[in-house]
């Protein structure tokens, strides 16, 4: 468990920092949502993960974890969560 936290992490990291490449982006996200339906994987578990993560965010940064931060990750997850279900979607079509 400790490991997935430090990718989630990662993949976070890393789309936060392109989210002004899409075409970088997008690929990587994809990869990954298929290669989670292999883990087994389903769509209802990636809003979990979101709500974990905020949750984690509202923890850490308390007072600092202001309405516009919070919607930011909201956004960005969403990205993140989109692409990988959609990717998903494809591959058990």
């Amino acid at each position: 468990l400790k490991t997935q936290g430090i990718k989630l992490f990662q993949v976070i990291s890393f789309t936060v920092c392109s989210l002004d490449n899409m075409d970088e982006l997008l690929p990587l996200l994809q990869d990954l949502g298929q290669k989670h339906v292999k883990y087994g994987a389903k769509e209802q578990h990636y809003q979990y993960i979101g709500e974990a993560l905020l949750w984690t965010l509202e923890k850490v940064l308390k007072s600092d974890f202001t309405p516009e931060i919070q919607q930011a990750w909201i956004d960005v997850y969403s990205v993140m969560s989109a692409a990988m279900i959609e990717a998903a979607q494809q591959q058990t079509a």
